[in-house]
């Protein structure tokens, strides 16, 4: 019997930068084009952590609402997203984007 298997991608992390490497998607349009890169390849699941068109993270419900509307026009690939951006929310405000997606 062949073995089945969940593939998770992470394309982005919560720290690095286009200086790390100038392939990492940072803007929301990148950040969906790529999860939809990897749902071709055989992803199933994308782990987000939000970028604004800076590059730079954030837990804003709209920004993570437009990259959720950018991947779900494209794939049906599960998405997960993040509470851990860079700066770190207050606990009371962590989550509040899930809802607004």
């Amino acid at each position: 019997m062949a073995r089945k298997v969940i593939v998770t991608v992470a394309q982005t992390g919560a720290f690095h930068s286009k200086e790390a490497n100038p392939n990492l998607p940072v803007t929301p349009k990148e950040i969906a084009d790529s999860a939809y890169e990897c749902y071709n390849a055989g992803a199933a699941v994308v782990h987000i952590h939000a970028r604004q068109n800076d590059g730079v993270s954030t837990n804003d419900p709209k920004v993570y609402s437009e990259i959720g509307s950018n991947i779900r026009a494209k794939c049906n690939i599960i998405t997960q997203y993040s509470t851990a951006p860079r700066q770190r929310a207050r606990r009371h405000r962590r989550g509040r984007h899930e809802a607004a997606v």
